[in-house]
Order: C-alpha cells, then sequence, then structure tokens
C-alpha cells in the first residue's frame, strides 16, 4: 500500500510474513489487554476495519513487546525510494514521519487479522452498525 506523507515523503508498505503478522497482532491484541486500550470494532466508513486510535497506536508502537516485530516488518517497506532501516530516521528532518510510519506498517500488517476478528464476532456489519443507531 502506498502512501503519501504529511511531509510529502512516499511510504510503500509491503506486508510481511504471515507467521510475522500474527506475532504483531498477538503482541498488539496483549498489550491493548494489559493497558485496557479499547479497539474500535464500529467505524464510521462502514469497512470491515478495526479502527485504532491514535493513543493506542502510540502505546503499541513504543511497547517493548510490539517495537521489535514492528521494525522487522519495517525491513520489508520502502521510503523516500529507499528500504527502511535502523538508520532511516537518522536524519532529524526524518524523525517526524516515524510515528506516521510505525503506524501505517503496523495497521497494514495487522488489519487481516483485526478484520477477519471483527467479521467473527459479527459487529462492524451494515446490519448491525444500523441496530446500534
Amino acid at each position: 500500500m502506498k502512501y503519501t506523507l504529511p511531509s510529502g515523503k512516499e511510504l510503500d508498505v509491503t506486508v510481511s510474513s504471515f507467521s510475522l503478522c500474527w506475532e504483531l497482532t498477538k503482541a498488539i491484541l496483549n498489550v491493548a489487554r494489559e493497558r485496557n486500550l479499547k479497539l474500535d470494532f464500529s467505524n464510521e466508513q462502514g469497512k470491515d476495519d478495526v479502527e485504532i486510535n491514535a493513543d493506542a497506536i502510540l502505546e503499541f508502537i513504543i511497547s517493548p513487546e510490539v517495537e521489535p516485530l514492528l521494525k522487522e516488518c519495517m525491513k520489508r517497506c520502502v521510503y523516500d525510494s529507499e528500504k527502511l532501516s535502523e538508520d532511516t530516521f537518522e536524519k532529524e528532518e526524518r524523525r517526524s514521519d516515524y510515528p506516521i510510519v510505525a503506524s501505517r506498517v503496523l495497521t497494514e500488517n495487522t488489519r487481516p487479522f483485526l478484520t477477519l476478528l471483527t467479521l467473527r464476532l459479527g459487529v462492524n456489519t451494515p446490519k448491525n452498525t444500523e441496530s446500534q443507531k
């Protein structure tokens, strides 16, 4: 998935392997449970995606359980025409993009599992969304 960041830089997120994405998903769900973070399964767009608020994203990207998995997922992504690496954000002018990059990588790598979870729970479908209003 390609994104243009607020800085004007391009980000191309390539989803990681199944096992890495599943480990990342389990880690964010554990962090959410431990810290009582709410994942919104009733987003306004009517999509079958879970909405993760900014506070939760920040908790996830700084979590010792999530951070190493997220960094591993980042290795498959391209930022400003170069593969993401430990050195990508060494330049100070790039650092403001880091939380956005981390958020996009986290979201794209966990979305398939969270979408399935949403569907399995029976929430966020047009019928249920309408009946909740």
